[in-house]
Order: C-alpha cells, then sequence, then structure tokens
C-alpha cells in the first residue's frame, strides 16, 4: 500500500502547518496529543500534502536520546535531516564541516544551516522534532543545554528555518526551563481518528479495494480501534497482507 494513498484525514493540521509555516512571522509549532494518534504518521506524510516549496525534516530525537556528547547530538541532527530532504524533496543537503563540528558542534550547525538556505534560495525548511521531550534526556546526558540555545538561535535569527516539535506533552507539562525556548508557540492537537474517517480508511485503505467487510465486521474494527489511527493501519495492512496473492 502506498502510503500518500492510504493516509485518512488530518487535512486541518495539515493546511494549518502549511499556513503558519509560510506566513510572514512563522511561530513555533507544537504538535501534542496522546501515544498512538498519528502524530508521526502525519508528520511522515506532511511532504505530500504541502507545497514544494517547504521542506519538511523529520528528525525522530528517540534516536538523539542515546548521544552522550554535543558532537554525536549535532551529527544525528544534521545527518536525520539530510536524509530527511532526500526523501521529502529529492533535495541533496550538503554535510556540516566535520572539523568544525568536533571543535564546536553548535555553532557549527548554525553555518550550515545558512549554506542550505544559500544552494536552496527559494525553499523554508521546516524541522520537525519528533519526542521532542526526549531532548531533556539529552540535556540530563551532556550537562549542557547547547541543543536547546541552538534552536533558540534559530527561532530568533533563520527567517527560513521554521520548527515544528512534536510530543505528548504541552508547554505547562515541561520542566520550566522550556518556556525559555518555546517562544510564540502555536499549539496543534492531534487526536484520534474520527469515526467515519476510521470507517473509510476500514472500508477503503487504497483505491479500488473490494467490498469484503460486511457492516457488523465494520463496527467490530471500530470498537476494537476506538479511532487510534495506528491501529487501524496495522490491522487493514495484515488483512490486505493476507489477501495479496504470493
Amino acid at each position: 500500500m502506498r502510503g500518500a494513498q492510504r493516509f485518512k484525514g488530518r487535512e486541518d493540521i495539515f493546511e494549518q502547518i502549511e499556513t503558519l509555516a509560510l506566513s510572514a512571522q512563522p511561530p513555533v509549532l507544537l504538535l501534542y496529543g496522546g501515544r498512538r494518534t498519528g502524530k508521526t504518521s502525519a508528520l511522515k506524510y506532511l511532504p505530500q500534502r504541502v507545497g514544494s516549496e517547504l521542506v519538511p525534516l523529520l528528525v525522530d530525537l528517540q534516536g538523539a536520546a542515546s548521544a552522550t556528547t554535543l558532537e554525536a547530538v549535532a551529527e544525528y541532527l544534521a545527518e536525520e535531516a539530510i536524509a530527511a530532504a532526500r526523501k521529502s524533496r529529492n533535495l541533496r543537503l550538503p554535510e556540516p564541516d566535520p572539523r568544525s563540528l568536533q571543535r564546536d558542534p553548535f555553532p557549527a550547525l548554525q553555518k550550515w544551516l545558512k549554506t542550505i538556505e544559500a544552494i536552496a534560495p527559494q525553499k523554508r525548511f521546516l524541522l520537525c522534532l519528533d519526542e521532542f521531550e526526549r531532548l531533556s534526556e539529552v540535556v540530563q546526558e551532556t550537562g549542557s543545554r547547547a541543543p536547546l540555545n541552538f534552536l533558540r538561535h534559530v527561532l530568533q535569527h533563520r527567517d527560513r528555518w521554521i520548527l515544528l516539535f512534536s510530543g505528548s506533552h504541552t508547554l505547562d507539562e515541561l520542566d520550566d526551563y522550556w518556556s525559555d525556548y518555546l517562544i510564540n508557540t502555536k499549539s496543534l492537537r492531534v487526536t484520534y481518528l474520527q469515526r467515519d474517517r476510521a470507517r473509510e480508511l476500514i472500508l477503503r485503505p487504497i483505491p479500488d479495494f473490494p467490498n469484503i467487510y460486511e457492516p457488523e465486521a465494520v463496527d467490530s474494527i471500530l470498537e476494537l480501534d476506538s479511532g487510534k489511527f495506528w491501529y487501524s493501519w496495522a490491522l487493514e495492512y495484515r488483512l490486505i497482507e493476507k489477501r495479496t496473492p504470493r
């Protein structure tokens, strides 16, 4: 199944993200919701739902949380962003200077952002930090807030870079120091999939999918799923897999 075809709903979220990211003075975006509400799935399909002038760069910060040095954190951010640009827009970004990364990682990333802007002058970059709460673990492990200071620098000095934080916490649930970094924030809540969208996902996960369900079966799936996008998708994937000739 192709991702763009099987992704259902979230049109309001996609529209808000694109509108805000392309505005004259974009805010920091905070995408929040409970576990398994589809935040990560929405971010994965975001490149297909916004205009080509916007380059979403999805970075999963669960990987950064295992780093023990600032250099490793900076390298991870750059590697993830480079891979995301290639995947989302077939855009090949340069790597940051390795010697500069070793000497002073986050000032090196600041210079790297300028280089990227020069090679793609018509683009805006949406840095999507999924599981952003893991940055608290980075701060604790490294004993430094340099990663957060870097993000604040991006917010204040890089007009063509927009920050999107995605997680399960709101501002008032975070440690106090976060208020110094999440400035001018627009919160976007992701809830469980609406019942009509979940029903559409079950009945037509891909175009031309045959009508194989009795109404009672659809109702049973909806009751089991309770609007959790991930479970709907996983169930549909397994059912389609069973029906696909090998």
